[in-house]
């Protein structure tokens, strides 16, 4: 599934509708498919705009929002309790596609922001029974430490590197750049698109590390360089 490609097919959906104003089942998808790519602030733009009247007629929608706010709650016990919903045929497999996908960044997160971690807790954020969290961990490389209930995250390989090279997808070329040029942030969310413009050349990132402040340098031979 080409997650940008269908967003644009189905933002131009609602753009071409009557009045602005889409069916359902397109504000559903959308929805659906700005929390896959994890971006909070346009789902929130998206519920605002929809017509009270829509938002009653599908309940697929106001649930699909309501996982949304409890992402950005940061409630992520309350993420799975709203994911666990009867799902109607024509968007359940995408519902699951999206717990996997919400469960995986929970591991990622915890993978680089904890050294130790409370197995409850830990549970209640990728929505798991304890044991079953526990031998997810276990099967990842991670430790658990019985005596006192604490899970040890195993760090990603990158994550002792002071320097790793092409761990960013360029979507689009550019020409040599003369002079090396480098963006600096601070990336707090996976699979996030930037859309920068260096010496009057447009390009295309998608973060694929999170969590770490980044500076990405851009070399002749177009390599990308970052440093912790």
């Amino acid at each position: 599934m080409d997650v940008p490609v269908l967003v644009k097919q189905l933002e131009q959906q609602e753009l071409e509708s009557p009045g602005g104003v889409a069916t359902p089942e397109v504000y559903a998808k959308l929805m659906l498919l700005y929390l896959l790519q994890n971006d909070l602030n346009n789902a929130r733009y998206l519920w605002k705009r929809i017509p009270e009247s829509v938002k009653t007629a599908n309940t697929d929608l106001g649930q699909i929002w309501a996982v949304g706010q409890k992402l950005w709650q940061r409630d992520y016990g309350g993420v799975y309790v709203h994911l666990n919903h009867d799902w109607s045929d024509s968007i359940k497999n995408e519902m699951e596609e999206l717990t996997s996908v919400i469960r995986q960044r929970m591991f990622n997160l915890v993978c680089q922001a904890y050294s130790s971690i409370e197995a409850d807790r830990f549970a209640s954020m990728v929505g798991m029974a304890v044991e079953k969290a526990i031998q997810a961990v276990l099967a990842e490389g991670w430790e658990y430490n019985e005596e006192v209930n604490m899970i040890l995250p195993k760090a990603h390989p990158w994550g002792h590197l002071k320097e790793l090279t092409s761990v960013l997808i360029i979507e689009n070329h550019w020409g040599h750049l003369k002079e090396p040029t480098s963006v600096l942030i601070i990336e707090k969310q996976l699979n996030k698109m930037y859309h920068f413009q260096v010496n009057n050349k447009s390009f295309s990132l998608q973060i694929l590390c999170p969590f770490l402040k980044i500076k990405k340098t851009f070399n002749e031979n177009q390599k990308i360089v970052l440093y912790r």
